[in-house]
């Protein structure tokens, strides 16, 4: 009986332990969950944080008499080509862009007949198939047929009319400290 008893007490010495390692597990857990929750919150407040800069820089911009337009599609560049990743793979909305931004722009281009063309380029820095072959900004060749895509994207954009057009490359935007600005392009008329 004495053996019974100490197996009982066994028992009922290891319930609680396990009972504190069962708890312990679910608040390690729920601890995780929060974690998790809180960056999507972060992520969601920078987010918001972001809009706001860009309503205040609408704002200013409307004070001082000009209005500006989104002319560009997150995901895709100005210029022509598909631009590729480091494998030397076009992206697969590489395509998508090429044939529909030219479309796009044309579009916003009659819609607002903007007197002048903002253009912050992040995409169009990296390589690309143009007619099927790579081409590279570190090669002269690259660089003569880049030129003839940047004329050829800056014909478009000033197509309607307007005053002058800007080409800021990313590199250098984040050398004079303009990285937070949302690339692409924008029309601006007065």
């Amino acid at each position: 009986m004495k053996m019974f008893w100490s197996g009982v007490a066994a028992v009922l010495l290891l319930i609680p332990a396990s009972a504190r390692a069962d708890q312990a597990d679910r608040t390690e857990r729920r601890g995780e969950r929060m974690e998790r929750q809180g960056e999507r919150r972060e992520r969601h407040g920078e987010r918001r944080e972001k809009r706001g800069e860009k309503l205040k820089e609408k704002a200013a911009a409307t004070e001082h008499g000009a209005e500006l337009y989104p002319a560009s599609v997150p995901g895709c560049g100005i210029l022509g080509g598909q631009p590729i990743d480091l494998s030397g793979a076009p992206f697969k909305w590489s395509a998508t862009c090429e044939r529909e931004i030219p479309k796009y722009q044309t579009t916003r281009l009659a819609q607002i007949n903007p007197d002048v063309v903002i253009w912050l380029s992040g995409w169009d820095r990296d390589d690309r198939l143009v007619d099927g072959q790579r081409v590279s900004i570190s090669t002269m060749s690259g660089r003569a047929m880049f030129s003839q895509l940047i004329d050829q994207s800056a014909t478009r954009l000033t197509s309607t009319g307007a005053l002058g057009w800007a080409v800021v490359n990313v590199l250098t935007s984040i050398v004079a400290g303009y990285a937070a600005v949302q690339l692409g392009v924008y029309l601006a008329r007065r």
